[in-house]
């Protein structure tokens, strides 16, 4: 169990650091997807507000039509006060008691509807100051990040030029050595040759040549009393 547990565990170790590794080569462009998450996340954030401020929009609305209504049956309540009739003033005040409850109701749900506004309005600020921000930031990693890449391009291809350059050097210092070899080759064969005519002019000059007449040959035959066999070379 033991050897199973230890196997198990450099699995799942194996396949953090694949996951860990597979973030760090696509990180710009996760970060370039988170935040477009965030914006539109912050952009659903805006439409909420919108909503609310349009139903914010209706309560006030409603509110005024309250408003309207409560200074309505006031100058009805007064009016039959005027008239002495104050039966009918109470059940008229009765209405605007009605009223007013409603209008109390309804500025507790304005109330309500401005301080999320507030709220939403504050939030979709400071999310558009730090998705800003981050952008930015992002603008900068993504040209660190290709600065690198050229960087390092360089130094690789400057690396191969160093090592194309030495196999170069090398295959031309080769070349160097085999032309002064074919030199001296060419002046030793030049000098043998000179020395030989040298030789040859001297020994002509002393009256030695490789050839002799065949005259000479013949007496030289006749001294030595030996005849010569006909048709031998």
């Amino acid at each position: 169990m033991g050897f199973l547990s230890k196997l198990f565990t450099g699995a799942r170790g194996a396949i953090n650091e694949a996951g860990e590794a597979a973030v760090d080569k696509n990180a710009l462009r996760i970060l370039d997807q988170e935040l477009r998450d965030a914006e539109t996340a912050n952009g659903r954030a805006k439409d909420s507000l919108a909503t609310i401020m349009g139903k914010k929009k209706v309560a006030e609305q409603k509110l005024d039509g309250l408003q309207a209504d409560y200074e309505r049956r006031m100058g009805q309540v007064r009016a039959a006060l005027d008239k002495g009739d104050e039966a009918l003033a109470r059940d008229v005040a009765a209405a605007v008691k009605q009223i007013e409850e409603q209008g109390r109701t309804e500025r507790e749900v304005i109330d309500n509807y401005e301080a999320t506004c507030n709220d939403l309005r504050s939030a979709i600020r400071e999310n558009d100051r730090k998705i800003e921000a981050l952008k930015r930031e992002v603008e900068t990693v993504r040209a660190n990040d290709a600065l690198v890449k050229a960087q390092s391009a360089v130094a690789n291809s400057h690396a191969g030029s160093n090592s194309s350059l030495g196999s170069a050097a090398e295959s031309l210092q080769r070349i160097k050595e085999r032309q002064a070899a074919t030199r001296a080759r060419l002046e030793a064969a030049n000098e043998i040759a000179e020395d030989g005519g040298d030789l040859d002019s001297r020994l002509k000059a002393a009256g030695i040549t490789d050839q002799s007449t065949d005259t000479d040959d013949i007496l030289a035959l006749a001294r030595a009393g030996e005849p010569k066999k006909l048709g031998s070379s």
